[in-house]
């Protein structure tokens, strides 16, 4: 079964955080809010911030806010840049010269079409469509923690 790992969901609640705050946010805030580890989000960040989809800045009234532009941002560049390449089966992933079965695999054409499929659908859902922001501004408040 394909899953998302446990640092990605936290690593993309982060973020949904901070695409619902407007100005600065404080990694313990948002972990406090979401009630995941301390440790997840300011990994998250430190990552958003390399991808430079999120800046900090530093100090006492310091903190996190979103840089980019999650409307022109697909799922996957978010999810690779976090993760590194992503594939839904052994042999499509960067490790997959390692898979012993390559050679007399009877699926691997089927398992190219399914990642290729699976990866357009990533590539194609923007961060702000996933988390169901709308482009007219009728944002799904149906999990929004800043309340």
């Amino acid at each position: 079964m394909f899953q998302l790992s446990r640092q990605l969901e936290y690593s993309l609640m982060t973020l949904k955080a901070l695409s619902e705050k407007q100005g600065l946010v404080a990694a313990r805030e948002i972990a406090d809010k979401l009630k995941i580890p301390y440790d997840n989000v300011a990994k998250s960040l430190q990552k958003f911030n390399k991808l430079k989809i999120t800046e900090s800045v530093q100090g006492v009234k310091g903190g996190y806010q979103l840089k980019a532009d999650l409307t022109k941002l697909s799922l996957l560049e978010v999810m690779e840049g976090l993760e590194g390449t992503m594939s839904v089966v052994r042999c499509q992933s960067e490790s997959g010269s390692f898979c012993d079965k390559v050679a007399d695999c009877n699926i691997l054409n089927p398992a190219d079409r399914l990642n290729s499929l699976f990866m357009k659908i990533l590539r194609d859902q923007t961060v702000a469509e996933f988390f169901g922001h709308s482009p007219k501004g009728n944002d799904s408040e149906d999990y929004a923690i800043w309340r």
